[in-house]
């Protein structure tokens, strides 16, 4: 019986890795089951159809692609998706006006996530 000072220590929990390093945000958004991208893509925006479109499209090459593709989506939303998405909106908002704000929402937390890489990344937590 091996003595416990000769056995494996415990595997040390890193982020995941691939060729280049730690993998980005996005590739983790790229890489997560469909589900769990669909939920972290409603903390943007509350469409689920949007969210489905969005995560759908799946992988995005850059933060520019990810973007274009949400603003793609957000103009094929119904007036049923907007109600769904605006729910728990204390004001009437505009397609555009959600379009906008998802948009920006995304681009902070990428840049959030670029300027302090040792935050838990709130646009991947749910992933």
């Amino acid at each position: 019986m091996p003595s416990s000072d000769t056995a494996d220590p415990p595997e040390p929990t890193t982020p995941a890795l691939h060729p280049e390093g730690p993998l980005s945000p996005l590739d983790r958004f790229n890489a997560a089951p469909a589900g769990a991208a669909e939920e972290a893509l409603l903390a943007c925006c509350g469409s689920r159809r949007w969210a489905r479109r969005v995560a759908a499209r799946r992988p995005y090459p850059d933060l520019e692609a990810l973007l274009r593709a949400a603003d793609e989506a957000s103009r094929r939303l119904t007036a049923a998706d907007l109600d769904e998405a605006l729910a728990d909106e204390k004001r009437a908002v505009t397609a555009d006006e959600l379009r906008r704000a998802a948009r920006s929402r995304l681009t902070h937390l990428a840049a959030r996530r670029r300027r302090t890489p040792q935050m838990p990344d709130q646009f991947t937590s749910a992933l």
